[in-house]
């Protein structure tokens, strides 16, 4: 976090994300690629590293898509808000929602298009799915895609992709992290003191 890199999620302060604002530092796709190696080397050594990424971030590394129950951690508004989309009539809502969404970089607003034309495109109630699953991929990768690029990169230049394929994105992050805590009575369950 203090090079802009990475940033706390929101709901739990303690799993991190690329951040979205590290292109303020110019040699930030290097940094992202480096970290990326380190991920591959304690992989390859069989080391855990002191860190969790949130779950998306470990998706997009073996290259599976993200969903909303991915968002729920990273940003809880947001996917409350597509949460009621998805669960409520939108034809009878009276929302003027289209597939572009308001987004903020180094406190300018911008336009962000979801779809080619997708500010003249209104969300209804038989593509609020469509609607959805952009607006997810947006949020978790495509705001930060350049990020997760370069480190997927510095990964798959120490791992292969053929060998980290074989994993979910849950394995991966017991391989690169361990588990966050100890379940102590299944600790003892599964202990023989000798």
């Amino acid at each position: 976090p203090d090079y802009a890199l990475f940033r706390l999620t929101s709901a739990d302060q303690t799993t991190y994300v690329p951040n979205r604002a590290s292109s303020i530092n110019p040699d930030h796709l290097r940094y992202f690629r480096f970290v990326g190696r380190i991920i591959g080397k304690g992989i390859y050594d069989g080391r855990l590293l002191d860190c969790y990424f949130a779950r998306h971030v470990y998706k997009y590394l073996l290259g599976l898509p993200v969903d909303l129950k991915d968002l729920e951690m990273v940003e809880p508004d947001v996917y409350k808000s597509l949460t009621w989309i998805l669960e409520n009539n939108l034809d009878e809502a009276g929302l003027e929602l289209t597939f572009s969404l308001d987004a903020e970089e180094f406190g300018e607003q911008k336009l962000v298009e979801l779809l080619p034309g997708g500010q003249e495109m209104a969300v209804d109630e038989g593509n609020k799915r469509e609607y959805v699953r952009l607006v997810c991929e947006y949020r978790l990768v495509g705001d930060c895609g350049p990020q997760l690029e370069a480190l997927k990169a510095g990964l798959l230049e120490i791992c292969p992709a053929p060998l980290l394929a074989i994993f979910t994105d849950a394995e991966l992050e017991m391989i690169i992290s361990g588990l966050p805590t100890i379940d102590l009575d299944d600790w003892r369950a599964h202990t023989d003191y000798h």
